[in-house]
C-alpha cells in the first residue's frame, strides 16, 4: 500500500502523513508550523481515499 502525504506548497519539509481512510485534524502545531493564533489547534480535517 502506498503512502499518502499533505505537503505544504510553502515548505516541502513540513509533510503529514495521511493514514489509509482515517480522518487527520490540521490546525496550529508544531507539526504544521502555523504559529498564527487565529488558526486553531484543530482547524480542519482531512482523510486520505485513494481506492
Amino acid at each position: 500500500m502506498l503512502d499518502c502525504w499533505l505537503v505544504s506548497k510553502e515548505n516541502t519539509r513540513c509533510r503529514i502523513k495521511l493514514p489509509h481512510a482515517q480522518p487527520v485534524f490540521i490546525g496550529r502545531g508544531p507539526e504544521t508550523q502555523i504559529v498564527d493564533k487565529k488558526c486553531s489547534r484543530q482547524q480542519g480535517n482531512v482523510k486520505e481515499s485513494v481506492p
